[in-house]
């Protein structure tokens, strides 16, 4: 049995008016400086120039709100010829993905986030000695990602609002929890009692990373 679902979603936020350098506030930047570099190669979104400010121009956004979110669901049963025996398989995956969750109106700059779920479970029954013996093997893993766009240019900000190229993310972030779960277990029924023997073992990993802030401010 296979199952796959797919949902997607369009939305955006109220538009609101930002404010850019123009080609002409690359005339106050000498011509070796990091700013004339940056902006050069990164150059701002066109605009309306402001009116009595030819430094600037402005625009109006919306931040868009996308998103996609997936699942799968994969299942196999069998049955040994001497039904003696029987193996299920199952795996479970979900994602969800906002494309722009760190946007930024400079197109190279915008930051995806994705949340993601996987399950596998193994489950293995077979007849043994006048009674049962169930194998189990199960893995759940939990992760959260945010990678920033061009990590070796800091995110910047200027006192006056003027939006500038760089990440609107401050740091890459990720996060992942694993549990591994493995259980054995020995069923039979003697006379008027129920006896069951085992053991179980279920170790629990964890991993995340938060990388320096790359922040600066322009005066």
């Amino acid at each position: 049995f296979a199952n796959f679902e797919q949902a997607r979603s369009y939305t955006q936020s109220q538009p609101f008016t930002l404010i850019f350098p123009s080609d002409q506030a690359l005339q106050f930047a000498p011509a070796t400086s990091k700013a004339r570099e940056l902006l050069t190669k990164y150059p701002a979104p066109k605009g309306t120039p402001v009116p009595g400010r030819p430094e600037y121009t402005f625009r109006d956004y919306a931040f868009p709100l996308n998103q996609r979110t997936n699942f799968l669901l994969g299942r196999g049963d069998y049955s040994l010829p001497n039904s003696t025996a029987r193996i299920t398989a199952r795996y479970a995956f979900s994602q969800n993905t906002q494309d722009d969750f760190a946007f930024s109106p400079y197109p190279d700059f915008s930051s995806p986030l994705m949340v993601r779920g996987q399950n596998l479970s193994l489950n293995y029954t077979r007849d043994l000695a006048g009674g049962t013996n169930e194998l189990k093997f199960g893995m759940n893993r939990n992760s959260v990602s945010l990678h920033r766009a061009h990590p070796e240019i800091p995110t910047l900000s200027s006192e006056d609002g003027t939006q500038l190229p760089g990440s609107a993310a401050a740091y890459d972030y990720a996060f992942r929890d694993t549990v591994f779960h493995v259980l054995d277990n020995y069923n039979r029924l003697v006379g008027r009692h129920a006896l069951t023997v085992g053991g179980e073992w279920r170790p629990f990993l964890h991993d995340s990373l938060r990388s320096e802030e790359h922040t600066s401010e322009l005066q």
